[in-house]
């Protein structure tokens, strides 16, 4: 599983596709961190980690995959786990990958941040822009193995632009950040708990998606 991940990284990582969501990003920088500043932040980390995500399901419907990975010593389970567990890797380096182009915005006086990640956004932001990413996934991953990314795909870009259209709206964030009043003890545990679920859930029906599909 390990080689799948890596494999998976080196996919998304390839000169060709960073090069391509790193100048995506930038241009939509262009046109709207100047008029959003900060407010612009998240749509930045969503960019990149839906990108991300995505990448390899794209790489692996192109190359047809399904046919390789039957001549290979690993089971279909330990295909679908790597890409669950590369879920939260993604995330991670999506909020690296995020913070780079953020300070290079501030570098070219584009936006004005901080040095101090922990100063960009507040905690509550912070958990909604790790939380939607994970649910999407958890909803959209199925599908992805059930119908192949072709044919979810439409579903994956209207959930993407609908996210996009959503942290556009200060307004509506500054609403529902106002109505969630949740403590930090929930935050830290019952939220995480929560998310962790729906992965373990979604990857329980991909796996056995993925175990009875006919190639």
């Amino acid at each position: 599983m390990f080689n799948l991940i890596m494999r998976d990284i080196r996919v998304v990582f390839s000169k060709r596709n960073i090069l391509t969501t790193l100048v995506s990003v930038f241009l939509l920088s262009l046109v709207f961190a100047k008029t959003k500043g900060t407010d612009f932040i998240p749509i930045i980390f969503f960019v990149i980690a839906l990108t991300f995500i995505s990448t390899s399901f794209i790489y692996d419907d192109m190359s047809k995959v399904e046919i390789i990975m039957n001549s290979l010593p690993i089971t279909r389970r330990d295909f679908v786990k790597s890409r669950y567990v590369g879920v939260i890797i993604f995330l991670v380096l999506a909020l690296i990958s995020s913070f780079a182009v953020i300070q290079l915005l501030g570098v070219l006086n584009l936006m004005e941040v901080s040095m101090n990640p922990l100063e960009l956004i507040d905690l509550r932001t912070f958990v909604i822009i790790l939380g939607i990413p994970i649910i999407v996934s958890s909803v959209m991953f199925p599908l992805f193995f059930k119908l192949g990314y072709k044919k979810a795909k439409i579903i994956w870009i209207m959930s993407f632009v609908l996210i996009f259209i959503f942290f556009s709206n200060k307004a509506l964030i500054d609403a529902i950040l106002t109505k969630l009043v949740i403590s930090e003890s929930i935050l830290y545990t019952v939220i995480p708990a929560i998310l962790l679920a729906m992965l373990c859930i979604s990857y329980i029906i991909s796996a056995r998606i993925y175990s009875n599909k006919n190639f």
